[in-house]
């Protein structure tokens, strides 16, 4: 472990995330990187090891700096690592490995892999595709090894410049089809130290994120932890919540719990204590809505603060947080204030800017925002307000502090006879109802209004309430035209990797069970 901080810097000096990582391998070798709950350890040196034979793989394929290399692996080790090796050879695209083959396939001709690896023993529609295309599969165990034996410990293929892809992302796509999102090296260093240096993070911490492995969080939190010579822990969701004693015993000083973990946690913990002793210093959440009750509960179980944050794919999932509360105070039901050097702006229907307090699409511009989608030049030119301001799609308003407060997403708005619903409101009310674990509202078509609110509710208990139980508690709190016309009970909420609703699913599904 590190005993001593000495002068180090915040970031060390470099133009990448791999340079950053090398920076920390050639002066604190066997200082822990990487962590599994089963108490097995990669450190900076090893990380180093394995990062180049990955690499080194890939190169003796003939696979080059812009070739693209799909990673379908499962949450762990071996997916950081894979990220990290991928990334600092060629491209490397993590996508699900549990992807839909409906999805998977139009999204694997358009990537035009080079190569795909696959977890070992897994069942991966991607194996399934690159075999029939003739593309290479090569195989990782769970240590991140490549099948096969030893490659050399470097790569061949020089290292990559700042201005060079690291990642190709796909966006969760809520509403929308996946789009491709290219990163650059420099661009996901950036944004990664301006997280390390707004968190003070330093080589003492340990991170645990809650991000899949394919989401833009999954890559970036352990990048962020390595830069600042510090430790992550890597597993899955569901082993963190079925291990609590291994986490703790892991001794994370910080994590990343996505709002739906956080709620699954929060109830697992009325059994065990194990959840209630994990040594952190503070949580941070996001990629959907935090409801103020569910920040209160957590703070209640670790007595540290719950701090909420923003962002989008296309920023690298930063574009606002709240920090410290004993340096920057907090405003309830606030994302906190937008990233330094990142500038904010409320956007009318035209692109026009909108005062302070007034509700607009939340638009951004500045370092680490995407250039535009890849191969797209349609869904680029939509995606942008002249000036380069990037429309994230997201419904807020900036008060005259200058903090951001995120209602929803523009395209589910419910237009109920020109009355304009956010889905979000109706969430947070029916929320709050004891008996309900968790709700979602969405629209339907209406014959008269052309739309009208509905609502997918998962009780605590099944059979606790009645819809028109769950009506009359909206009615006490809304006004009429919110309230949902119908009441769906389901077991759980189709929810995107990053933990964001998918309104869309759910209208879907309602329609064929009503069919049905």
């Amino acid at each position: 472990m590190i005993e001593q901080l000495g002068d180090w810097p915040a970031v060390p000096p470099a133009q990448t995330v791999h340079e950053a990582i090398g920076w920390w391998a050639e002066r604190t070798p066997d200082a822990p990187a990487l962590l599994d709950i089963d108490g097995g350890t990669v450190s900076f040196r090893e990380l180093m090891t394995r990062i180049g034979a990955f690499g080194a793989r890939l190169a003796s394929l003939g696979v080059g700096r812009g070739d693209r290399v799909v990673l379908a692996l499962p949450d762990g080790v071996g997916a950081a690592i894979a990220g990290l090796g991928a990334s600092g050879t060629a491209i490397g695209v993590p996508v699900n490995p549990a992807q839909a083959w409906r999805e998977a396939e139009p999204m694997f001709a358009a990537l035009e892999p080079s190569v795909v690896v696959v977890g070992e023993k897994t069942d991966a529609v991607f194996r399934d595709l690159a075999i029939r295309a003739g593309v290479p599969v090569l195989e990782l165990d769970g240590a991140g090894r490549l099948e096969g034996g030893k490659a050399p410990g470097r790569p061949s293929n020089p290292a990559p410049a700042p201005n060079d892809l690291a990642l190709i992302l796909m966006t969760s796509g809520t509403t929308d089809r996946p789009r491709r999102v290219p990163v650059s090296h420099s661009a996901l260093l950036l944004t990664c130290a301006a997280r390390v240096q707004a968190r003070k993070l330093t080589p003492r911490d340990r991170g645990l994120s809650s991000a899949p492995a394919y989401f833009v969080l999954g890559l970036a939190r352990v990048a962020e932890s390595l830069i600042a010579g510090g430790s992550a822990i890597v597993t899955s969701t569901a082993e963190m919540v079925r291990r609590p004693h291994a986490i703790r015993d892991a001794r994370p000083t910080w994590a990343w719990l996505s709002p739906a973990v956080l709620e699954t946690i929060l109830e697992a913990a009325r059994d065990n204590t194990a959840f209630a002793e994990w040594p952190l210093r503070y949580v941070r959440s996001g990629g959907a809505l935090v409801t103020p009750d569910l920040i209160a509960r957590a703070q209640d179980l670790w007595g540290v603060p719950v701090l909420n944050g923003y962002g989008t794919t296309e920023t690298l999932g930063y574009i606002a947080s709240e920090e410290s509360p004993a340096t920057i105070p907090r405003k309830p039901g606030s994302v906190g204030l937008p990233r330094p050097g990142l500038a904010v702006s409320i956007r009318g229907p035209a692109g026009e800017p909108l005062a302070p307090g007034v509700a607009g699409e939340i638009a951004v511009r500045g370092p680490g925002v995407f250039p535009g989608y890849l191969d797209d030049a349609q869904a680029t030119a939509e995606a942008f307000f002249p000036g380069g301001w990037y429309r994230t799609g997201d419904l807020g308003h900036v008060d005259a502090e200058g903090y951001l407060f995120v209602s929803g997403r523009v395209r589910e708005m419910i237009n109920r006879g020109g009355e304009k619903i956010a889905p979000s409101e109706i969430d947070d009310v029916l929320r709050a109802h004891p008996a309900v674990a968790d709700a979602a509202a969405f629209g339907l078509p209406h014959a008269r209004l052309g739309e009208e609110a509905a609502a997918a509710v998962v009780l605590r208990e099944p059979g606790a309430l009645s819809a028109r139980a769950v009506r009359r508690w909206a009615a006490s709190r809304l006004s009429l035209h919110k309230v949902p016309h119908r009441i769906w009970f389901v077991a759980d909420l189709p929810r995107t990797g990053s933990g964001k609703v998918q309104r869309g699913v759910l209208a879907e599904r309602f329609r064929n069970a009503a069919n049905g």
